[in-house]
């Protein structure tokens, strides 16, 4: 039995799955991210900048979850060791309600957001390369047997 082995077609599938599940939500965290940095109050309606802001963060949440159940049922414990954190963390803040970006206070917390963005970017990057890296492994080596 050679290393190339291991992968089968329910295992392929699997990180098939999970790479389209992780680049969207890579997609979902880095355009709020990308509006917080162009953010410039005298040029930019707050109001409005925080409703497009604000309906990303719901499926941001959602594939979130759904990346880390995925890999808890499945049993990849380094890909769910990885996301679990920032689960919690999106988990908390959907709690408490301060999951939202307020208008009022964008201006001044406009540099936390960008830092919790930023951390939950390079969580979800880590993931990603991860995920590449083995869904491009098992469907090669699906191909060649």
């Amino acid at each position: 039995m050679s290393f190339l082995d291991l992968c089968s077609s329910t295992e392929t599938i699997f990180w098939v799955i999970n790479l389209i599940i992780n680049l969207t939500q890579f997609i979902l965290l880095l355009k709020p991210l990308l509006d917080l940095t162009d953010y410039r109050p005298e040029f930019q309606d707050p109001i409005k900048l925080c409703d497009n802001l604000n309906k990303w963060i719901i499926p941001e949440y959602f594939f979130q979850a759904l990346s880390t159940i995925l890999s808890l049922f499945s049993g990849k414990i380094l890909l769910f060791l990885i996301s679990i954190s920032v689960t919690i963390f999106n988990g908390y803040q959907y709690y408490y309600f301060k999951y939202q970006y307020n208008p009022a206070e964008l201006y001044r917390t406009q540099f936390k957001h960008r830092k919790e963005g930023l951390i939950k970017l390079l969580i979800a990057l880590i993931c990603l390369v991860y995920v590449v890296l083995k869904s491009s492994f098992c469907f090669f080596s699906f191909l060649i047997y």
